[in-house]
Protein backbone atom coordinates (compact mmCIF):
# COMPACT_ATOMS: atom_id res chain seq x y z
CA UNK A 1 0.00 0.00 0.00
CA UNK A 2 2.86 2.69 0.73
CA UNK A 3 4.24 1.64 -2.54
CA UNK A 4 1.01 2.65 -4.20
CA UNK A 5 0.67 5.59 -2.41
CA UNK A 6 4.21 6.73 -2.90
CA UNK A 7 3.82 6.49 -6.85
CA UNK A 8 0.16 7.91 -6.84
CA UNK A 9 2.02 11.09 -5.08
CA UNK A 10 4.67 11.04 -7.55
CA UNK A 11 2.47 11.38 -10.50
CA UNK A 12 0.27 14.21 -8.28
CA UNK A 13 -2.13 14.32 -11.24
CA UNK A 14 0.99 15.75 -13.68
CA UNK A 15 1.39 19.28 -10.77
CA UNK A 16 4.54 20.09 -10.45
CA UNK A 17 3.75 22.18 -7.20
CA UNK A 18 1.52 19.99 -4.42
CA UNK A 19 0.01 20.87 -1.19
CA UNK A 20 3.03 20.15 1.63
CA UNK A 21 0.83 17.92 3.60
CA UNK A 22 0.98 15.27 -0.20
CA UNK A 23 4.67 15.63 0.06
CA UNK A 24 4.99 14.74 3.77
CA UNK A 25 2.62 11.76 3.16
CA UNK A 26 5.07 11.24 0.16
CA UNK A 27 7.79 10.74 2.69
CA UNK A 28 5.80 8.35 5.34
CA UNK A 29 5.27 6.00 2.73
CA UNK A 30 9.09 6.25 1.50
CA UNK A 31 9.92 5.69 4.82
CA UNK A 32 7.81 2.69 5.29
CA UNK A 33 9.63 1.32 2.11
CA UNK A 34 13.21 1.87 3.56
CA UNK A 35 12.29 0.40 6.62
CA UNK A 36 10.91 -2.63 5.04
CA UNK A 37 14.13 -3.12 2.74
CA UNK A 38 16.32 -2.31 5.33
CA UNK A 39 15.46 -4.35 8.16
CA UNK A 40 13.99 -0.75 10.38
CA UNK A 41 16.95 1.43 9.35
CA UNK A 42 15.53 4.92 10.38
CA UNK A 43 13.16 6.47 13.01
CA UNK A 44 11.48 9.58 12.12
CA UNK A 45 9.48 12.10 13.37
CA UNK A 46 7.22 14.53 11.09
CA UNK A 47 6.96 17.35 13.01
CA UNK A 48 4.52 19.62 11.02
CA UNK A 49 1.91 22.06 12.65
CA UNK A 50 -1.84 21.55 10.51
CA UNK A 51 -1.45 25.29 9.45
CA UNK A 52 0.99 24.41 7.46
CA UNK A 53 -0.68 21.91 5.47
CA UNK A 54 -1.35 23.56 2.13
CA UNK A 55 1.82 25.42 2.24
CA UNK A 56 2.61 24.58 -2.03
CA UNK A 57 6.28 23.00 -2.65
CA UNK A 58 7.29 21.54 -5.82
CA UNK A 59 6.61 17.75 -5.58
CA UNK A 60 9.49 15.46 -4.95
CA UNK A 61 11.64 18.06 -2.92
CA UNK A 62 12.16 15.88 0.15
CA UNK A 63 12.10 12.56 -0.91
CA UNK A 64 15.87 13.31 -2.56
CA UNK A 65 16.79 15.22 0.84
CA UNK A 66 15.34 11.86 3.04
CA UNK A 67 17.10 9.70 0.55
CA UNK A 68 20.86 11.17 0.84
CA UNK A 69 20.08 11.34 4.82
CA UNK A 70 19.74 7.65 4.47
CA UNK A 71 21.96 6.75 2.19
CA UNK A 72 24.92 8.89 2.49
CA UNK A 73 24.33 9.54 6.69
CA UNK A 74 22.75 7.03 8.27
CA UNK A 75 23.64 3.54 6.06
CA UNK A 76 27.32 4.29 6.32
CA UNK A 77 27.21 5.33 10.02
CA UNK A 78 28.50 2.48 12.35
CA UNK A 79 25.28 0.48 13.54
CA UNK A 80 23.17 1.26 10.26
CA UNK A 81 20.38 2.73 11.86
CA UNK A 82 19.54 6.27 12.88
CA UNK A 83 16.83 9.09 12.98
CA UNK A 84 15.10 11.54 10.31
CA UNK A 85 13.43 14.11 11.44
CA UNK A 86 11.15 16.89 9.23
CA UNK A 87 10.30 20.03 10.60
CA UNK A 88 8.92 23.41 9.31
CA UNK A 89 7.97 26.60 10.89
CA UNK A 90 6.46 30.19 9.87
CA UNK A 91 9.25 33.10 9.56
CA UNK A 92 8.00 36.30 8.58
CA UNK A 93 5.65 35.26 5.53
CA UNK A 94 8.22 32.54 4.57
CA UNK A 95 8.26 28.58 5.32
CA UNK A 96 11.33 26.77 6.64
CA UNK A 97 11.18 23.19 6.36
CA UNK A 98 14.18 21.21 8.05
CA UNK A 99 15.23 17.71 7.10
CA UNK A 100 17.47 16.97 10.57
CA UNK A 101 19.48 13.03 10.48
CA UNK A 102 21.55 11.45 12.68
CA UNK A 103 23.85 9.85 10.31
CA UNK A 104 27.39 10.32 9.68
CA UNK A 105 27.65 14.30 9.39
CA UNK A 106 29.91 16.11 6.89
CA UNK A 107 32.84 18.26 7.66
CA UNK A 108 33.14 21.80 7.42
CA UNK A 109 34.32 22.15 4.41
CA UNK A 110 31.98 19.86 2.55
CA UNK A 111 29.04 21.57 3.97
CA UNK A 112 30.79 24.87 2.68
CA UNK A 113 30.84 23.82 -0.77
CA UNK A 114 27.55 21.60 -1.22
CA UNK A 115 26.15 25.24 0.10
CA UNK A 116 28.51 26.66 -2.63
CA UNK A 117 28.02 24.54 -5.51
CA UNK A 118 24.05 24.02 -5.24
CA UNK A 119 23.05 26.36 -7.24
CA UNK A 120 25.81 25.89 -10.49
CA UNK A 121 26.53 22.78 -12.40
CA UNK A 122 29.46 20.74 -11.15
CA UNK A 123 29.94 17.26 -12.50
CA UNK A 124 31.05 16.41 -9.24
CA UNK A 125 28.22 17.49 -7.38
CA UNK A 126 24.65 15.56 -6.54
CA UNK A 127 22.47 15.99 -9.24
CA UNK A 128 19.37 15.14 -7.02
CA UNK A 129 20.42 17.90 -4.47
CA UNK A 130 21.32 20.35 -7.16
CA UNK A 131 17.97 19.31 -8.97
CA UNK A 132 15.84 19.87 -5.90
CA UNK A 133 17.56 23.48 -5.48
CA UNK A 134 16.97 24.34 -8.78
CA UNK A 135 13.46 23.76 -9.33
CA UNK A 136 12.71 25.65 -5.82
CA UNK A 137 14.54 28.49 -7.52
CA UNK A 138 12.64 28.75 -10.81
CA UNK A 139 9.38 27.88 -9.08
CA UNK A 140 9.91 30.49 -6.38
CA UNK A 141 12.79 32.49 -7.50
CA UNK A 142 16.50 32.54 -6.24
CA UNK A 143 15.93 33.78 -2.71
CA UNK A 144 14.54 30.14 -1.54
CA UNK A 145 16.07 27.24 -1.74
CA UNK A 146 18.24 24.78 0.16
CA UNK A 147 20.98 25.44 2.84
CA UNK A 148 23.06 22.88 4.68
CA UNK A 149 24.74 22.89 8.08
CA UNK A 150 25.98 20.73 10.53
CA UNK A 151 23.95 19.08 13.42
CA UNK A 152 25.84 20.03 16.65
CA UNK A 153 24.99 15.97 18.01
CA UNK A 154 25.94 14.85 14.81
CA UNK A 155 24.47 14.58 11.47
CA UNK A 156 23.53 17.17 8.73
CA UNK A 157 20.42 19.73 8.78
CA UNK A 158 18.95 20.23 5.35
CA UNK A 159 17.32 23.88 5.58
CA UNK A 160 14.47 24.69 3.13
CA UNK A 161 12.98 27.76 2.58
CA UNK A 162 9.45 28.26 0.96
CA UNK A 163 7.54 31.29 0.38
CA UNK A 164 3.91 30.99 2.70
CA UNK A 165 2.11 31.89 -0.06
CA UNK A 166 2.27 30.58 -4.09
CA UNK A 167 -0.73 31.60 -6.50
CA UNK A 168 1.26 31.05 -9.85
CA UNK A 169 0.36 27.31 -10.55
CA UNK A 170 -0.83 28.45 -14.13
CA UNK A 171 2.53 29.65 -14.96
CA UNK A 172 4.54 26.92 -13.88
CA UNK A 173 7.67 25.96 -16.37
CA UNK A 174 6.30 22.40 -16.36
CA UNK A 175 3.18 21.86 -17.11
CA UNK A 176 1.26 24.93 -17.30
CA UNK A 177 -1.21 26.16 -19.63
CA UNK A 178 -1.61 28.33 -22.64
CA UNK A 179 2.34 29.31 -22.21
CA UNK A 180 4.23 29.30 -25.56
Amino acid sequence: MALARYYRICLSKGKDVIPLKQELEHIRCYLVIQNKRYGDIVQYDILVDDALADVKIPKLTLQPLVENAIYHGIRIKEGLSGAVRVEAEQQEGKVLLQVIDSGKGMSKEQIEEMNNSISNYDEEFGYGVRNVNRRIELTFGNEYGLYYRINEAGGVTVEILLPETYEKEADLIFGGRGHV
